[in-house]
């Protein structure tokens, strides 16, 4: 008869021997190592594992362009392309 209960680093069995395999693979991907950890092929942010980690997120990108009452001298500053060069702030 084999006991078995699932630790840190995957299935382990005890066999009537008494002997363990403690397999190979952890059950989770640790995101931020360049190692495969769980096995699936798959590294750090490639893993959906990882989708919700903090270290996968990307930042928001950044304008290259002024936002709506964000300075500006022409309408080529704002995002809009409409600028109120009188109050200097983009529409």
């Amino acid at each position: 008869m084999t006991a078995g209960f699932v630790g840190e680093w995957g299935n382990v069995s005890v066999g009537q021997d008494g002997g363990q395999d403690c397999g190979s693979e952890p059950l989770f991907e640790i995101c931020d190592n360049s190692l495969d950890d769980d096995g699936d092929g798959l590294t750090d942010c490639d893993d959906g594992d990882c989708a919700d980690s903090s270290v996968c997120q990307e930042d928001p990108p950044t304008p290259s362009c002024a936002l709506k009452k964000e300075a500006c001298s022409t309408g080529d500053d704002c995002c809009s392309g409409r600028c109120n060069t009188s109050k200097g702030a983009c529409l």
